[in-house]
C-alpha cells in the first residue's frame, strides 16, 4: 500500500497547540471552504485537485494536509484509510536520524564525539571485524546518516562528487535474510566523505549503532522516545517479508504508521522538536537537520529532467526532485510542464562561475517547482478538444469522446 502524506509548511504556525491522540480526540479540523480559507489560508478547490492527481499516482492512495495546526484535508482510496500502517519505504530514514540525535543528546558519555564519531570500532559495531575494507575506519556517524561513508548506491544510483554525476556499476546491497551483514559488507564506491550515493545500508549502520549504545531495538527506541510522547496509534515496521522475520528494524525504512500520526512527527519537527512543555527532540540536532551538513559537501540541490509521450498525443513533461544535503533526508517530487531554459538559470542550479550563493539557488529552485506545480495542476483538468469520431468502415458519425490529456 502506497500512501503519500503531504504537510503543508506555515510562517504563521501556533507554538501552542498540540493534538491529542487520535482515541482521545484527535486533530482539531476544518472541513467548510470558507473556514479552511479563511483560518488555514487555503484552497479547498486546489486541494481538490491535488487529490485527483494524487489518485492517479497509485490504487491505494491518500492524502493528509495540516496547516496552521489543523487538519483541513483527509481523504483515502482504495485499500487506504486512516487506521492503516502502510510501510512507508525510506520515509524511515528520518525517523532514524531523530532517533539518533536522541541517542546523542542522552548518550554523551558512550558517544561523546557525536556524529564526528569513528564508529567502525569494536566499542560500536563489533561485528564488522575483521574489517574487509581499511577504508571502513573512517566512517562516521555523521557521514552514515548523510549517506557520504563511501557505500555504493542503490541500484542504478550514481554517486556524486563536489556536484559531478559519477554513473556506477550496480552492485549487491542489503540482503534481507541477514541485513546487518549484508548492509556492513556492501562494497565503497569511494573513500569516507569523498562523494554521495543515495544508499540504505548507510542509515542502516546508524541504527545499529544506536542499538549497540543504547541497548535496545530501534522500534522500541522510537516508541519510547517519540511514539508515546506524541501520542501515536498502533505503528510498528515491517518485519516480515515472505518467509523471512527480520530480527531487528531496517533503519533504511519500511515503518509503518498512521497518517495522521505522521502528521504529529512532522508538527513536532516544526516546532523544534517540542511537544507541549517537552523538548522531544534536542534543539542541538534540530538546527542540525534544517539546514546543509558539513558532512555532504557534494550535494546541494539536485534538479533531474525526464520526458515522457502519453499515448494519444505527442507531450513533454517532467519529473523533478530536489533534495539538500540535510541529515534529514528530504524527497519532494513535482509535476511541472516547462523546462529550464535560461542559461543563467541553468548556470544558479549547476553551479557557475556567476552561480548565486547556496541559499538562493535552493529558494530559486523551490520557487519554480511551486509555480510549475500550480501550472501543471490547473492544466491538468483541462479536457482535449471534442472532435467526432468515424467508424472503420461505414463513415457513420459516432458519439464523440471527452478524454483528459496528462502532460
Amino acid at each position: 500500500m502506497h500512501l503519500l502524506s503531504a504537510l503543508i509548511l506555515c510562517a504563521a504556525l501556533p507554538q501552542d497547540y498540540y493534538p491529542p491522540p487520535d482515541s482521545a480526540g484527535g486533530w482539531r479540523t476544518l472541513k467548510e471552504a470558507g473556514p479552511i480559507r479563511d483560518v488555514a489560508g487555503m484552497d479547498l478547490a486546489k486541494l481538490d485537485q491535488a487529490w485527483e492527481q494524487t489518485q492517479r499516482c497509485t490504487q491505494n492512495a491518500g492524502l493528509v494536509v495540516v496547516r496552521r495546526g489543523y487538519l483541513v484535508y483527509e481523504k483515502y482510496a482504495g485499500r487506504a484509510f486512516r487506521d492503516a500502517n502502510p510501510d512507508m519505504a525510506s520515509c524511515g530514514k528520518a525517523f532514524t536520524s531523530i532517533a539518533c540525535g536522541i541517542m546523542l543528546s542522552e548518550n554523551r558519555d558512550a558517544i561523546p564525539d557525536g556524529l564526528d564519531t569513528k564508529v567502525f570500532t569494536e566499542k560500536y559495531l563489533p561485528e564488522a571485524f575483521p574489517l574487509d575494507d581499511p577504508r571502513r575506519a573512517d566512517i562516521t556517524l555523521g557521514q552514515l546518516l548523510c549517506m557520504t561513508a563511501g557505500y555504493h548506491g542503490e541500484g542504478k544510483a550514481p554517486g556524486i562528487r563536489k556536484g559531478e554525476v559519477i554513473p556506477l556499476t550496480p552492485a549487491p546491497g542489503q540482503d534481507i535474510r541477514d541485513l546487518d551483514k549484508s548492509s556492513l559488507r556492501t562494497v565503497l564506491w569511494c573513500a569516507p566523505g569523498e562523494g554521495y550515493s543515495y544508499s540504505s545500508p548507510a542509515p542502516h549502520i546508524a541504527s545499529m549503532v544506536m542499538r549497540r549504545v543504547t541497548g535496545k531495538s530501534l522500534q522500541d527506541y522510537i516508541g519510547e522516545k517519540l511514539g508515546k510522547p506524541l501520542g501515536w496509534g498502533p505503528w510498528g515496521y515491517c518485519l516480515y517479508r515472505g518467509e523471512v522475520t527480520l530480527p531487528n528494524a531496517n533503519g533504511a525504512g519500511s515503518i509503518a504508521l498512521h497518517a495522521t500520526d505522521v502528521m504529529r512527527f512532522c508538527h513536532c519537527l516544526l516546532r523544534n522538536g517540542r511537544w507541549g512543555d517537552r523538548q522531544v527532540v534536542p534543539a542541538a540536532y534540530m538546527s542540525l537537520v534544517g539546514k546543509p551538513s558539513k558532512d555532504n559537501p557534494h550535494v546541494l540541490a539536485a534538479v533531474r529532467g525526464e520526458c515522457r509521450r502519453p499515448r494519444r498525443r505527442r507531450a513533454e513533461g517532467r519529473l523533478l526532485e530536489i533534495g539538500r544535503r540535510r541529515l534529514l533526508p528530504l524527497r519532494r517530487p513535482v509535476a511541472g510542464p516547462r523546462d529550464l531554459q535560461d542559461g543563467r538559470e541553468r548556470r544558479a542550479v549547476q553551479g557557475g562561475a556567476d552561480a548565486d550563493p547556496p541559499d538562493a539557488q535552493v529558494r530559486w529552485i523551490a520557487r519554480r517547482l511551486e509555480a510549475d506545480s500550480e501550472d501543471a495542476l490547473s492544466r491538468r483538468d483541462v479536457g482535449r478538444r471534442r472532435r467526432p469520431e468515424t467508424g472503420p468502415r461505414d463513415g457513420v458519425r459516432r458519439r464523440p469522446r471527452l478524454t483528459t490529456a496528462v502532460p
